[in-house]
């Protein structure tokens, strides 16, 4: 999938899921939602975050390849550990975060 489709998915599911469960609907939450969807194609250079951030999607790409470690569940589960701290000042956010990812 390229960028506007990573976003565009992960916008329906934070208004489907996210706003029915009570997240609110505003700005911050949706561009927080666009910009943790293209997350995982930081394993590949020719994606959008790949071009912003190379040596980081390089190495990640030569030792795991693309669609492997950044599109785990182990990697959402880590993603989810390491933003604790996010989940206990604000949950809205935390949950964006994750359903953009």
């Amino acid at each position: 999938m390229t960028a506007p489709t990573h976003m565009a998915f992960a916008e329906f599911l934070y208004l489907l899921l996210l706003t029915t469960a009570g997240v609110s609907l505003n700005v911050t939450n949706a561009l927080l939602v666009a910009v943790a969807s293209v997350l995982p194609d930081l394993d590949t250079g020719s994606s959008t975050i790949g071009k912003v951030f190379p040596s980081i999607s390089g190495r990640i790409e030569r030792r795991f390849g693309h669609r492997t470690l950044t599109h785990s569940a182990l990697c959402i589960f880590c993603l989810g550990l390491g933003l604790v701290p996010v989940a206990l000042l604000n949950l809205d956010l935390y949950a964006c975060m994750l359903c953009g990812y």
